[in-house]
């Protein structure tokens, strides 16, 4: 399976790629249920990456939950909740973009497509039903 090892006597830390998923979250309306739905994908979209041989870096299946950010609590935690995922995505070494055409990101997905290209960090964009790389 990619370049994961499944022996831990083969376990060379730092040796898996970290992709990020990026996929759309709120939605347009900024519905709970279309946030679950989005959150649920995401948890598909990760498991692609892992299939992949991959480790997957997707925040917005955790972060809430982890840190207690509530938008609908307190606007500013939607600013913060950006800035942890654009933080991990600066320690990954690809971007995966998921459920959008190209050129049909939302604005959160752009801001993350844009900070990629500008690390260089290729930018990727999947379907889950394509073929294993």
């Amino acid at each position: 399976m990619g370049n994961i090892k499944a022996n831990f006597d083969d376990i060379k830390l730092g040796d898996i790629e970290r992709v990020y998923v990026c996929s759309p979250v709120r939605g347009d309306q900024n519905d709970n249920m279309i946030i679950r739905d989005n959150i649920n994908r995401a948890v598909l979209y990760s498991r692609d990456v892992y299939a992949n041989g991959f480790l997957p870096i997707c925040p917005h299946i955790y972060l809430e939950n982890a840190t207690e950010l509530n938008e609908a609590n307190d606007p500013r935690d939607r600013i913060i909740a950006v800035r942890f995922g654009l933080e991990l995505l600066t320690i990954c070494q690809r971007l995966w973009v998921y459920g959008r055409r190209r050129g049909e990101e939302s604005t959160g997905m752009k801001n993350e497509i844009n900070l990629a290209r500008e690390r260089n960090i290729p930018v990727t964009y999947r379907d889950i039903y394509a073929p294993k790389l």
